[in-house]
């Protein structure tokens, strides 16, 4: 099958979108959008260049820094990944060390790779029922700057995947304080800036460099994103500058970048209303699924609790195991049986999205769902398994970019444990490393895959698909 006739086939079944993207499909582009063919062109006299923008692409980073609240804000085409390799390698050189929150992004341990960062791991606390990692407590990150006084930078994942924050104003009072730049993977927050019941943005927090995907909140094309810096006088500008254009394409996307210009111009336009308008149909559906389910929504209570100062109440993360069912096996049924598509789910939940492009009908449509499955699955019993958070102790042996360029050999996974990987073992959704590249294999690792791989779990970042083998370094 063509990807064409696969994209025909999705269209087809009408689904309704609680994933990324956060146009949800529907855009309101100008009409000279309507045919993409017409405006994908390359640097020519008066398309200006965006690695070296001085017209009409510095006129559009200029108006989206004013509407996000940036000193400066550059366009990413490569996504959000684009801008955390840029300003990991542009702030850190080689050997410097980095505080990096264990349950972070995997772009964060490219970037550790192709840096050659030496990371100094912090662990998130961890939800006691469901082991969901939540938030980094400036209470840890306090003490690792006490037992590394060197770190360079630290790079915190605000919010989470899952919707949780972290005290971001209290953490970078504690990196100043040491002459630490406070980096931000805001992927997941592009639209904090346009409600007063969303949490604070990483800017107003007091982030020194924000990376933030456009596309998954706001109504840009996938892979288009934004870097915005908030503090250039702690920053090499010049440095960072040189990165965005080392790792970004030579040949940028004017698609792209036209969608990035028109999700911040509507952001601004219509952000705060249409927030309100989700806001409160969201809020309804919580007070519904409570009443008519024992479905536990996770969110607000959050706060005050496990290092969570706030949470984004503009998604859903409901733990539906009340049904006996797995949060997969609901996400498989609301897929099939009633045509809704939430972004992911593990063995507990299932955590549903919404974006500009989101509608009344679609809430509607997903609690209506949820109900529905409840009355037909209510009294199952959930067999107790294995958490899918891979928050362990790490034994780290070497630094990642070693590892990776260390000789290797190819071993049963079975039989590996004491050895050094090369590989990722990244269950997915949501994407959090049990091991990195540098790593000990350990019993409780191997156990950690089969229990996810039981009920139904993906593992990537290995070149075995089934991870039956694995490459590990050659010992001595």
């Amino acid at each position: 099958m063509s990807i064409l006739k696969g994209l025909e086939l999705l269209k087809a079944e009408n689904l309704c979108s609680l994933h990324m993207p956060g146009h949800k499909g529907r855009l309101k582009f100008p009409d000279i959008m309507n045919n993409i063919g017409e405006i994908d062109i390359t640097e020519i006299p008066g398309s200006d260049n965006l690695h070296k923008a001085q017209g009409m692409i510095l006129a559009a980073q200029e108006r989206a820094a004013r509407i996000f609240g940036a000193e400066k804000t550059y366009f990413l085409i490569n996504g959000t990944t684009g801008g955390i390799l840029s300003m990991m390698l542009s702030q850190c050189r080689p050997k410097d060390k980095i505080l990096v929150p264990r349950n972070c992004h995997r772009s964060v341990w490219n970037g550790l790779i192709l840096g050659d960062l030496i990371p100094i791991y912090i662990q998130p606390k961890i939800h006691p029922k469901t082991g969901i990692g939540l938030s980094i407590s400036p209470e840890d990150v306090e003490e690792k700057l006490r037992e590394h006084p060197d770190i360079k930078a630290a790079l915190i994942t605000y919010p989470t995947f899952y919707g949780s924050c972290s005290d971001l104003k209290k953490i970078r009072e504690l990196l100043y304080a040491k002459n630490k730049l406070l980096l931000v993977d805001e992927a997941h927050g592009a639209h904090f800036a346009f409600h007063k019941d969303l949490p604070l943005t990483a800017l107003e927090s007091g982030g020194d460099i924000v990376a933030q995907s456009t596309h998954k909140m706001l109504s840009s094309f996938t892979q288009s994103s934004m870097l915005h810096v908030g503090n250039s006088r702690s920053c090499s500008m010049g440095q960072l500058e040189m990165f965005l254009a080392l790792l970004q394409s030579t040949s940028p996307s004017y698609p792209l970048m036209a969608s990035l210009e028109f999700a911040a111009l509507e952001a601004e336009r219509e952000g705060y209303i249409k927030w309100d308008n989700i806001i409160e149909w969201n809020q309804s559906a919580i007070e519904e699924i409570t009443k008519e389910t024992s479905f536990k929504i996770v969110g607000k209570d959050l706060i005050g609790k496990h290092g969570v100062v706030d949470y984004d109440i503009s998604r859903f993360l409901i733990d539906v195991s009340s049904t006996g069912l797995s949060g997969l096996e609901v996400d498989r049924i609301l897929r099939k049986n009633f045509g809704i598509q939430v972004e992911l789910s593990d063995y507990y939940h299932i955590l549903a999205m919404t974006g500009m492009g989101t509608e009344y009908n679609d809430i509607e449509r997903f609690t209506k769902g949820l109900i529905e499955i409840y009355n037909q699955y209510k009294g199952r019993k959930q067999e107790k398994k294995y958490f899918q958070l891979p928050l362990m102790e790490e034994k780290v042996i070497l630094s990642p970019r070693d590892a990776i360029y260390s000789p290797e050999e190819r071993v049963k996974f079975e039989e590996s444990i004491g050895r050094i990987s090369k590989e990722f073992i990244i269950p997915y959704p949501p994407g959090i490393p049990i091991i990195l590249p540098g790593e000990e294999i350990t019993p409780d690792i191997i156990d950690r895959v089969k229990h996810i791989k039981s009920w139904g779990g993906e593992i990537i970042g290995t070149q075995d698909n089934k991870l039956n083998t694995i490459n590990v370094v050659v010992e001595n």
